[in-house]
């Protein structure tokens, strides 16, 4: 991190300092990072905010397929043949 933030090191990350460390682990061989590093790189940037801040509920709901998770904004499930009705039988939105 330091050579990073100092400068020089790489001219990917001089020009974009400050450097924050955003997730950290411990691996047990030199090649298992690289690994992970290839794996989280394809991964949405929800699903890395998730990974970093630890919340293993979010990042199982990411780590479905987008039409596999259930929508909790808007009552947008995809559900659209289940609309509410009144007390007069009608379709209200």
């Amino acid at each position: 991190m330091g050579e990073h933030q100092h400068g020089g090191f790489c001219d990917f990350t001089t020009r974009r300092r400050p450097v924050t460390l955003f997730w950290s682990q411990d691996f047990a061989t030199r090649y298992e990072p690289l690994s992970a590093e290839l794996q989280i790189k394809k991964w949405s940037k929800a699903k890395k905010e998730a990974l970093a801040a630890g919340d293993r509920n979010r990042l199982s709901f990411y780590a479905r397929p987008p039409r596999e998770r259930v929508s909790t904004t808007l009552d947008t499930n995809g559900d659209s043949e289940q609309r509410k009705t009144d007390q007069r039988g009608q379709i209200s939105c």
